[in-house]
């Protein structure tokens, strides 16, 4: 363990660099320094009574700064005992000891294991990992901003976000808090607290709102974006350039200039919720659309259905051969018994040729069919409607599509049940000579699904 008079490590009760009893009020044992700031030094601690590991942060009174940062040292104590979210860290303990001339403001409170997001800055994050935690983060604003009175944290950051392994977002450090809307001190002198580069210009007035937040955390989201922090915010418009609309067109409303243009954190949530669905369907309809290139690359398999269809040839020359010799058989029969053979055979032969016929067109449809599957143009559509085929055990599938740049509409029967509703994707082949010409793609034939 740390000493917490002097930093030194020790395992003795009495610390043998500086003489100091090296626990925190008897009660807390440090283990490590986590960092230190102007606001004071934080610990990594185990609380002796129940052996639980907590983040404790210190803030000498002889090394503080001014009064004010006694005062928000408090401040952070007296909100945090208030607040109850999953993603705030939770309070446990506030307390001052005396360290001979000097005295030490303590604050206990769960320790978030993770990793701080300043780390992030030296990369890229992609878009849908950067918009989620700016949903999560919003979510927190949102319980902030609608407690009476409001709580508004005034630093978010980058560095005071810390991503839990589990992908959760704690949102730390509320020693900038302000518990009100009217003002910050008792005396009614506003004074500044935040980050430059992440707050809003009122707050460089001291006029922080719950809008201030909200354009911190646009301002976190494009600087987790870009790997870098912002330096300033008078030319931030320019960073959203090259994102998608949909994102371009919320940031730029979350960093908006006047508060009264930028939207409350309920609102955000439910903006960045929508930006999210649409990314995921556009990211799932784009890997269709990159599976649908390799395909119309390929040279593709007969599908196992289709394999009655190129056996027809064979099967119209056995009706054909079996027709004919019904057809003698039965002039045969009628000379034996003396009765007109003549119209009968006329009959019979006619009825011969019609279902040679019939097996032919059958059996042509189905190598265009084959050729289509094979050879045909590939597009990406959309299933229209589904119905039950009254002629085949198996379903009707309509559904709509573009070739040649012009939107058509098709019908297929499909020899199966299958599992599709309106508004699914599907495959369809068309013929480059003719589009009229059509067919949903093979996955619909082996296994009565609308997507390969």
């Amino acid at each position: 363990m740390l000493c917490i008079h002097c930093e030194g490590e020790t395992k003795s009760q009495i610390c043998e660099h500086c003489g100091e009893d090296p626990l925190v009020d008897g009660r807390y044992r440090i283990l490590e320094k986590l960092g230190a700031g102007a606001n004071g030094t934080t610990y990594r601690a185990e609380r002796l009574s129940d052996d639980k590991i907590v983040a404790l942060k210190e803030l000498l009174v002889r090394h503080a700064q001014s009064f004010k940062a006694l005062e928000l040292f408090a401040r952070e104590a007296t909100t945090l005992r208030q607040l109850d979210h999953p993603n705030i860290p939770a309070y446990y303990d506030d307390f001052t000891v005396e360290h001979g001339p000097n005295v030490g403001m303590y604050l206990a409170q769960e320790y978030v294991r993770g990793r701080s997001l300043n780390a992030a800055l030296n990369e890229e994050m992609p878009l849908d990992r950067v918009l989620a935690i700016g949903r999560r983060v919003a979510s927190v604003l949102d319980y902030l901003h609608n407690l009476s009175p409001a709580v508004v944290h005034r630093d978010i950051k980058p560095g005071n976000l810390i991503e839990r392994s589990d992908g959760r977002i704690a949102v730390i450090d509320f020693g900038s808090v302000q518990e009100a809307l009217g003002g910050d001190s008792g005396d009614g002198i506003p004074t500044m607290a935040g980050t430059m580069g992440y707050m809003p210009p009122e707050q460089l007035r001291g006029e922080a709102t719950p809008a201030s937040d909200v354009f911190a955390l646009g301002m976190t989201m494009i600087a987790l974006l870009h790997g870098r922090a912002p330096t300033d915010t008078t030319s931030v418009q320019d960073w959203t350039i090259g994102m998608p609309a949909e994102v371009r067109r919320t940031l730029k409303s979350v960093i908006a200039i006047k508060p009264a243009n930028r939207p409350t954190a309920a609102v955000l949530v439910r903006e960045l919720d929508a930006v999210l669905a649409t990314l995921a369907e556009q990211s799932k309809r784009s890997s269709k659309l990159q599976a649908l290139e390799v395909y119309a690359s390929e040279t593709r398999a007969i599908p196992a259905n289709f394999e009655w269809g190129s056996s027809s040839g064979r099967q119209v020359a056995g009706v054909v051969g079996f027709g004919g010799g019904l057809a003698t058989l039965y002039c045969a029969l009628m000379i034996s018994i003396h009765i007109g053979f003549g119209a009968v055979a006329v009959l019979v032969g006619f009825a011969t040729i019609g279902g040679v016929r019939l097996m032919l067109r059958r059996h042509d449809a189905e190598q265009k069919r084959m050729e289509l599957f094979q050879r045909g143009n590939a597009s990406m559509g959309r299933v229209v409607g589904v119905g039950t085929d009254p002629h085949e055990l198996g379903s009707l599938l309509y559904y709509e599509f573009e070739a040649g740049g012009v939107r058509r509409q098709g019908s297929a029967s499909v020899p199966v049940v299958i599992n599709a509703s309106p508004g699914d994707d599907v495959y369809v082949h068309w013929d480059a000579d003719n589009p009229e010409f059509h067919l949903p793609l093979p996955a619909f034939y082996s296994d009565g699904r609308c997507t390969p």
